[in-house]
């Protein structure tokens, strides 16, 4: 069944560059890693669906898995990380735009597991219609055309200077081809010097590094240690997959997966996946005229959030999802401690450097 969580940090494009670490399977055959989202990759490859955690107690919080910051400083070392990174690329000879990062990058929806809004199911479905044909206001919230793939793209995955809503659009499209590629080689680096340290465990993905890109050399001036870095990506990837077995694999999380499948069934519905609903009502825009289809696909997500109250997916999940939390936070502490030690030890590093300049 493919996992429909969501609920993502809205900085998470911006983190998949702060990390660095460009994370996924290297495969010398091609000619630059293929960076994406989701199982196959780690570090800002990696996605938590959640809120962060804190100890009250004083002990390590629950570090983020799509950055591996905790709360504190959090929003410091994002912004030392981005200056950092533009001066390097000055000193190249090349723009770099440091993106807006919100007050407090740690605010965050609800998670939840199904593709549907229930809030906003009545007006806008499942946020195709305003996606495809509507003016949407970016501030507003809609799932992503892909239900599969929750995360924005790396930078370096689509073609430099195309309209992605990336800050350095504008920059790029000034650019040659030659040039804008000159450019994504200066921040991100080549597959020849990338540094890597191989998962381990059933369907470990390597972590990476591209050595002579200005986010490596952010990293590793603010880190000191790269490959230490790759590995604590690597935990945090186990980390995540430790919290989605426990959840996937709780007999309450099963028993409501079969409640939203009784209940859509019972509709007239009979899906095999949580984002059917969404694929159906997608494809109904290339079978029938627009304001029919605008209606198909706000009659399915109706159906699909009135089952989601029913089943009360959404409510187990956030709450096993908790749970999982709290069973990481006990049960790996240390390795909670050493990455917040490693987030601290930047933070130093950072000021310093800041300082300098």
């Amino acid at each position: 069944m493919k996992r429909h969580a969501t609920g993502v940090p809205a900085f998470v494009a911006l983190a998949l560059l702060l990390t660095a670490c460009t994370t996924g399977h290297l495969d010398a055959s091609h000619g630059s890693p293929d960076v994406r989202s989701g199982p196959e990759g780690t570090s800002g490859s990696v996605v938590a669906v959640g809120e962060e955690t804190t100890d009250a107690s004083g002990g390590p919080g629950m570090v983020s898995l799509t950055t591996r910051l905790v709360a504190d400083d959090a929003r410091f070392l994002l912004v030392a990380q981005q200056t950092l990174i533009a001066r390097c690329m000055e000193a190249r000879g090349f723009l770099y735009v440091i993106p807006p990062i919100p007050e407090d990058p740690f605010d965050q929806p609800q998670p939840r597991w199904t593709p549907v809004y229930p809030e906003v199911a009545p007006e806008r479905g499942y946020g195709i219609y305003d996606a495809k044909f509507a003016d949407a206001s970016p501030s507003q919230e809609k799932p992503s055309e892909n239900p599969e793939d929750e995360t924005p793209g790396f930078e370096g995955d689509v073609p430099p200077g195309e309209d992605t809503g990336d800050p350095q659009g504008d920059y790029l499209n000034t650019l040659s081809p030659e040039r804008q590629q000159e450019w994504v080689a200066a921040l991100t680096g080549t597959e020849e010097n990338a540094t890597v340290v191989s998962g381990a465990g059933e369907g470990g993905a390597d972590a990476f590094i591209n050595m002579d890109g200005c986010v490596a050399e952010v990293e590793d001036d603010l880190y000191g240690d790269v490959e230490a870095l790759l590995r604590s990506d690597l935990l945090i990837q186990s980390l995540r997959a430790d919290q989605s077995e426990r959840v996937d694999s709780d007999p309450r999380f099963i028993e409501a997966q079969d409640a939203w499948f009784r209940c859509m069934s019972e509709e007239g519905f009979d899906f095999e996946d949580f984002g059917d609903g969404y694929d159906l009502a997608k494809a109904a825009y290339a079978e029938l005229p627009i304001e029919e289809a605008h209606a198909f696909e706000i009659d399915v997500a109706m159906t699909d959030a009135a089952c989601v109250g029913e089943s009360g997916i959404n409510r187990t999940y956030r709450m096993l999802l908790a749970e999982a939390n709290e069973y990481v936070e006990t049960e790996r502490a240390g390795v909670l401690l050493g990455l917040r030690e490693l987030q601290e030890q930047a933070v130093r590093r950072a000021k310093e450097l800041l300082a300098e300049n």
